[in-house]
């Protein structure tokens, strides 16, 4: 097969980077022709795609709020472009409706569309009203909001994360057949696991958590629909008692929690330790007692599933596809979302697996979302649509 990848966020980190990542490597390894289009990687950061996989890439635009709109813009001829000179796609697959310009009638393979979570529910578990969502333009609940029916209605096929996303899109979208939507989970890799004990003291001393019994892991963006003032609140209510400290790694709107850490009291305790390199998550994962994951909304949760992988006990909110991947009292401990004293509760009942979490429970864990399973399921639908299109 021929499968085109068309992704914006291909290289910006988090779920989405590691789902084309560890796809596109698996197809191109499995013989097939594939070519991502994504716009360049930043300096220092590092592809890890295989050298059998094309990267296309697409200049964006530098001015605010553009980039999106400019890689879309630029798709439809750089695709079209592509094929004059190597031929047709079979699979075109896209990712947060990068496609918009691509029209259907100048597409001659099938369209495929990766679903991670709605704009509208994301928007509505936020509480957000239809003016903000317009106007809030660098957003997952701007543009998204007026693109996103009509990406799912135009695709010829939908590949859900999760059952939670499959059953919200016909909730939302009640004229797309169910038939058209398919859920394969994304997987998790063991990082935890992967630590070696040199890499673990050496982060240890250069967080200054030499002297600490637990540490608590965030892994995420920094803003409100991630949870991070509700972590904090609620990490502020149990740091004495559980001597703990906690760990964010993640970007964006770092000045304003750190000043809500400080208005909390909890300065000392928490470290802000921003973007960091593979290698330095791995070993941040080595060294958590427990990942802390407090969304108002998640289509999947890759951060969830690597430490249920890694054996690390998870402290999440009961909402979207968390229930999917965190079996409340065997992988952690749930709560609802927006109430600290329940996060808070849940923290401490999950730093109490820690001690009880044997190899046999972490090595089930880590089969339980796999990329190798990932990508056979995502290449059988592949080719199953071009079957019955035939």
């Amino acid at each position: 097969m021929r499968i085109g990848l068309i992704c914006h966020e291909a290289f910006h980190g988090g779920g989405i980077q590691a789902l084309i990542r560890e796809h596109a490597n698996r197809f191109a390894s499995a013989g097939h022709t594939v070519v991502l289009f994504a716009p360049s990687p930043d300096p220092g950061i590092a592809t890890r795609l295989d050298s059998a996989v094309m990267l296309k890439t697409i200049p964006t635009s530098h001015l605010p709020l553009t980039s999106m709109a400019s890689f879309a813009l630029q798709v439809p001829r750089a695709l079209h472009t592509l094929e004059q000179n190597a031929g047709p796609f079979d699979i075109i697959h896209s990712h947060t409706y990068a496609d918009t310009f691509l029209s259907k009638s100048a597409l001659r393979g099938l369209r495929v569309l990766g679903v991670h979570h709605l704009a509208t529910s994301t928007a509505n578990s936020m509480g957000v009203g239809m003016v903000a969502r317009l106007t809030h333009l660098s957003s997952e609940y701007g543009p998204a909001v007026v693109l996103e029916g009509l990406a799912l209605r135009r695709a010829d096929h939908l590949v859900a994360d999760s059952h939670f996303t499959k059953n919200d899109i016909s909730r939302k979208y009640p004229r797309i057949d169910r038939a058209r939507v398919t859920v394969i989970y994304p997987g998790a890799i063991p990082l935890g696991l992967e630590a070696n004990s040199e890499s673990m003291t050496r982060l240890r001393e250069k967080w200054g958590l030499t002297n600490d019994r637990h540490i608590l892991l965030y892994v995420g963006r920094l803003e409100e629909r991630k949870g991070t003032s509700l972590l904090l609140d609620a990490f502020s209510r149990i740091e004495a008692k559980t001597n703990a400290k906690l760990v964010l790694i993640g970007s964006a709107n770092g000045p304003r929690y750190e000043n809500l850490a400080r208005n909390l009291g909890i300065a000392g305790k928490v470290i802000f330790a921003g973007f960091v390199d593979d290698v330095t998550l791995r070993t941040a994962y080595g060294i958590a007692s427990v990942l802390v994951h407090p969304a108002s909304l998640e289509g999947f949760g890759i951060t969830v599933a690597d430490a249920i992988a890694s054996g690390i006990p998870v402290a999440a909110t009961r909402v979207g596809s968390i229930p999917e991947l965190v079996r409340d009292g065997i992988d952690g401990h749930l709560a609802e979302y927006g109430n600290p004293i329940a996060l808070a509760d849940a923290i401490e009942k999950a730093l109490g697996m820690r001690a009880v979490a044997t190899s046999r429970e972490r090595g089930v864990g880590s089969r339980r979302f796999t990329w190798d399973r990932s990508a056979r399921a995502t290449l059988s639908l592949y080719e199953r649509l071009l079957s019955n299109h035939d």
